[in-house]
């Protein structure tokens, strides 16, 4: 389980494994101000949580994720219980 918080850079390409597939991970209008997740998606589908998987990511994809100045409630599911 990886959990998610506001990213610190604007774009980060990272290698998985040893077939090496690719996660981008995308951080749009981030700023000294805008420094609060407004949205996320992952491989073009909304996130509504804040964490996700290593199934969900093993084989590479992008998670984008939308900044803006103030908090919101973008992450609305709750965490796994286990």
């Amino acid at each position: 389980l990886y959990l998610i918080t506001s990213p610190m850079f604007n774009q980060v390409n990272l290698k998985l494994g040893r077939e090496e597939k690719e996660l981008i991970i995308i951080c749009k209008g981030l700023s000294e101000i805008n420094k609060y997740i407004i949205s996320a998606s992952l491989n073009g589908e909304p996130l509504k949580k804040s964490w996700f998987s290593h199934t969900e990511i093993k084989n590479g994809g992008i998670i984008e994720f939308r900044m803006g100045a103030k908090p919101t409630s973008w992450d609305t599911e709750e965490y796994p219980r286990k």
